[in-house]
């Protein structure tokens, strides 16, 4: 079975899915790549499941809000985050 963050992106996909990280739903919003960000919660969990006590952001009707755009992994391209936010929009709200 897949896990799968709140904003689509499949967790169990990432080579860091262990032990350590069981993914954003486990982690309450605090993977370990929270830290590279400076914070001690990813926003997009911050906004979805805490402030708005969504599932997920497909359930929004900001879907896509400008932090959703925005937050990016710094290590990968703007095609390839392009690629990733098309992902991320269509498995939430396919959920």
């Amino acid at each position: 079975m897949k896990a799968i963050s709140c904003c689509g992106i499949v967790c169990s996909d990432c080579e860091a899915f262990s032990e350590t990280c069981r993914g954003c739903r486990h982690e309450a919003g605090a993977p370990f790549w929270v830290r590279e960000i400076q914070s001690d919660i990813c926003p997009l969990y911050a906004a979805c499941a805490v402030e708005e006590a969504r599932e997920d952001c497909g359930c929004c009707r900001e879907l896509s809000c400008e932090e959703y755009l925005t937050l990016k992994d710094p290590a990968v391209s703007d095609e390839e985050h392009a690629k990733h936010l098309k992902i991320m929009v269509d498995l939430p709200r396919s959920s």
